[in-house]
């Protein structure tokens, strides 16, 4: 296995403490772990970007309630997006991939 580096035992730290409050966020930065070249600064970069995503969605919620309330409702209902994968058109309890539901399981 070798002997650790500063950088590498942060990184570890870090991604042990997403375990309670965020488990998938914490295997998608474990998956990302694969890249030899992966630092506990990229691992705080997406952390950081994570939290203005949230940021943003938060205070763009309300500005998108009261823009629905003055125009007329759309013919179509809108694409759902996975939480889990983030891709549109399901959800994450049909998702097929890592951490979804339906992980491993096929149609």
């Amino acid at each position: 296995m070798g002997h650790l580096t500063d950088d590498q035992l942060l990184s570890i730290y870090m991604l042990n403490s997403l375990c309670i409050h965020h488990p998938r966020m914490q295997t998608s930065l474990k998956d990302m772990l694969a890249n030899p070249h992966m630092t506990s600064a990229d691992i705080r970069k997406h952390l950081k970007q994570e939290d203005q995503t949230r940021a943003g969605a938060a205070t763009s919620s309300s500005e998108n309630v009261l823009a629905a309330l003055s125009t007329k409702p759309s013919t179509k209902p809108p694409r759902p997006v996975c939480a889990n994968c983030e891709k549109v058109s399901h959800r994450a309890k049909f998702c097929i991939a890592e951490g979804g539901q339906m992980a491993g399981k096929m149609i």
